[in-house]
């Protein structure tokens, strides 16, 4: 069969609305007289959810057959919105309207429910992940590494998992997966006058020689095809990528994998603006069973409060593909008596009950993401983008190229990576890393003289900004985080509520050796400057904290995962090593709920000690 006709990044839209869900099964809205009569089932598989679980788990139904030769019909539903090159911000004043975000104990999230940015506040931990289509491809940096084997047979996985890493099979699928996401060996540049020049790698490689360029989905090449047939443009570099790709360069799922639904759309329906907030088990003696029902209402504010009540879809299987938070809320939600309560007064009819794990929001991770920034270095690095420049001026990116691997290294192994900040975030990093570069020189006693007409030393340093390098270093973490509910009697405001609680994440000590074994090899490599830690978690040098009993702030990760995690057992895990969810019902004849998968972060059972986004998706291509 003949490939479908490539087409310009910014020229066709992908997803419609939920209006248009609603336009094609009128039933579905409650306020249609046929609602409580109907009983047909809308789809065969709804996903819900657009990162790289639920793209792949779309990719593999593309082709999907059953028994007598059909095949299926899909619905994808994604919370936020969908952008096209040119939409995503470009300066500080335009990220407000991008943003939403939720704080502890607060049943909705806050802010524009449709932004681009879905933070997570919390004592503990604070969250940033994405909200649109293509999920967390969207604002990442596209690196596609695979774990070392060794994560993968650790005891919280499943036999099956242990068994399998490290095979051929296992390692062909990761590469597979990686072709499919666009991050092929074949697109990373070999030129000598490529990335091997740029500032940063060089800043790298002097701080470690071992550095070398990440596999990553960022067209380096005009024209060539994504996997979704888009024609991608080179990458101009300009740093803009964690705030969205505005020159359609970055191959996000929106532009790779999502885009081939556009070659099966009799089958295939991709709604935006839909936000899932629970399902119900359909009874398997009524007419339409057995399969699920999805409530779900708009993203937008002001049409959901306009709606009220939910908009029912009824599909046979259902994937939940939301992200760490968003699928671990929607079974929390669901579930029809959470084991840590009182048991429900009268028991769930039959074909309705919903018991699910009691690990359900358990064996959190971040990651062991950290953030700091080797502050005004010797060599010009340029990795903070100007706003005040146009977007074609900017120069900086792409946000993440190369790695240092230290991965079977002390306190754990760990990675070190380079950052770009993006224009419109140049204010917020110059000032935050300004400031914790004063705070950090506290300790030392300045003897040079000073002048009337001296710069101030408190104030930011252009010349150090552009002599700054921001990193990203990666350890692992026990994963014992636990995501708290904060219920809403109003179920139909409510989603965006997760609370994480680790009070011990903060304290833990491999944390610090790792700043302390990233400091020592600048100290080493004589590159000059300072590490910083992230401020908002260590605002003062370790000796002075110490002093002044200064406590450690929350830390930040980009890479939630777990909350339903794999296990041998429901008694270990929320779902199998297939993403199949264990049914917790004393004495069930089957261990699953029938037609429910999650296919997400959710599921990966420990921290990985890199970039998870490969990992997911190979994941969600051997559950399919």
């Amino acid at each position: 069969m003949d490939s479908p006709p490539e087409v310009k990044p910014a020229s066709r839209w992908l997803s419609r609305g939920l209006e248009a869900l609603v336009l094609r099964f009128p039933e579905i809205d409650p306020e249609d007289p046929a609602h409580e009569r109907a009983q047909d089932i809308h789809f065969d598989v709804v996903i819900v959810g657009s990162g790289y679980g639920g793209a792949v788990a779309l990719h593999e139904l593309l082709g999907a057959r059953d028994e007598n030769g059909c095949a299926p019909t899909v619905c994808l539903l994604e919370r936020g919105r969908e952008y096209l090159p040119g939409m995503f911000p470009t300066r500080m004043s335009e990220m407000a309207g991008h943003v939403r975000f939720s704080s502890p104990g607060a049943a909705t999230a806050r802010g524009y429910r449709s932004g681009l940015f879905d933070v997570r506040v919390g004592p503990d931990l604070n969250l940033l992940v994405a909200n649109g289509l293509g999920g967390g491809s969207l604002i990442n940096a596209g690196v596609m590494v695979e774990p070392l084997t060794a994560v993968f047979q650790e005891p919280r996985w499943p036999q099956a998992i242990r068994d399998e890493a490290g095979t051929t099979a296992w390692t062909a699928r990761f590469d597979a997966v990686r072709n499919l996401l666009g991050a092929s060996d074949a697109n990373l540049p070999r030129d000598a006058n490529a990335l091997p020049k740029q500032p940063r790698l060089h800043a790298m490689r002097r701080i470690d020689a071992s550095a070398r360029p990440v596999a990553m989905s960022v067209s380096v090449h005009d024209g060539v095809p994504s996997p979704g047939h888009v024609k991608m443009n080179k990458c101009r570099g300009c740093g803009d990528c964690f705030t969205g790709c505005n020159h359609g360069s970055k191959e996000s799922l929106d532009l790779g994998v999502l885009a081939l639904a556009r070659a099966q759309p009799e089958r295939v329906s991709v709604h935006t603006g839909a936000t899932v907030l629970r399902i119900e088990k359909i009874d398997a003696k009524t007419p339409a069973g057995p399969g699920w029902t999805l409530l779900l209402n708009h993203t937008d504010e002001s049409l959901r409060r306009r709606q009220g009540a939910h908009f029912r879809l009824r599909a046979r299987r259902v994937i939940l593909a939301a992200g760490t938070l968003g699928s671990t809320e929607i079974l929390m939600r669901s579930r029809t008596h959470d084991p840590e309560q009182s048991p429900p007064e009268s028991t769930p009819g039959e074909g309705r009950e919903f018991l699910l794990s009691p690990q359900l929001g358990k064996h959190f991770s971040a990651n062991g993401d950290l953030l700091a920034a080797a502050w005004n270095i010797e060599p010009e690095v340029g990795a903070v983008a100007d706003e005040d420049q146009s977007t074609q001026q900017r120069t900086g990116g792409p946000t993440i190229t190369t790695m240092i691997d230290h991965r079977s290294g002390p306190h754990g192994g760990y990675v070190v990576q380079d950052i770009a900040v993006p224009g419109a975030m140049r204010r917020l990093f110059e000032v935050l890393f300004s400031t914790a570069n004063t705070l950090h020189g506290l300790p030392t006693t300045d003897w040079r003289s000073h002048r009337s007409d001296d710069t101030d030393p408190c104030a930011v340093d252009q010349r150090a900004v552009v002599h700054t390098l921001p990193l990203a270093i990666i350890g692992r973490d026990d994963a014992n985080g636990r995501l708290k509910l904060n219920r809403s009697e109003a179920l139909h405001e409510g989603d965006g509520a997760l609370t994480v609680q680790w009070p011990s994440l903060k304290h833990d000590p491999r944390f610090v050796k790792l700043h302390e074994a990233v400091a020592q090899s600048m100290h080493k490599a004589k590159v000059g400057g300072r590490l910083l830690f992230n401020p908002a978690w260590r605002r003062l040098p370790p000796a002075m904290a110490e002093l002044l009993n200064d406590r450690p702030g929350a830390m930040i990760s980009v890479h939630p995962l777990g909350g339903c995690v794999m296990g041998e057992s429901c008694d270990s895990g929320v779902v199998d090593h297939l993403g199949r969810v264990y049914n917790a019902a004393a004495g069930a004849i089957d261990p699953f709920h029938d037609g429910l998968l999650v296919l997400d972060g959710s599921i990966v059972a420990t921290s990985l000690g890199i970039n998870p986004a490969l990992t997911i998706a190979a994941l969600a291509q051997r559950a399919m």
